[in-house]
């Protein structure tokens, strides 16, 4: 069994490692986020684990600007996509199993 793991933790990881391969490639925050046509905000928030929407087109700019391997665009990718995930999955049950509806509470 596969030990879940909060998306928070999956979005520090992703900004650890977006900005490994910035600083490899010698590059400001500034001059990377306009190369790749990236906000400087979104990619500043990216790298501070503090983006909640991480835009697919972003990453794969990023990894190209930075010469991601095909390995490490693809690990990127998955980051991103699980760092939107919620632990347990997307609904919620109740005590009896039930799920919710929208109007319960």
């Amino acid at each position: 069994m596969k030990h879940p793991i909060s998306p928070s933790v999956r979005r520090r990881r992703l900004a650890r490692e977006l900005r490994r391969l910035r600083e490899a490639e010698g590059l400001k925050l500034s001059v990377a986020a306009k190369e790749a046509s990236v906000p400087q905000s979104t990619l500043s928030n990216i790298e501070s684990a503090d983006a909640r929407r991480i835009r697919q087109r972003d990453i794969d700019a990023l990894a190209e600007l930075y010469g991601a391997s095909t390995e490490e665009r693809e690990a990127l990718q998955e980051l991103a996509k699980e760092s939107k995930e919620q632990v347990g999955g997307p609904t919620t049950e109740t005590s009896s199993g039930a799920t919710p509806s929208p109007t319960s509470r």
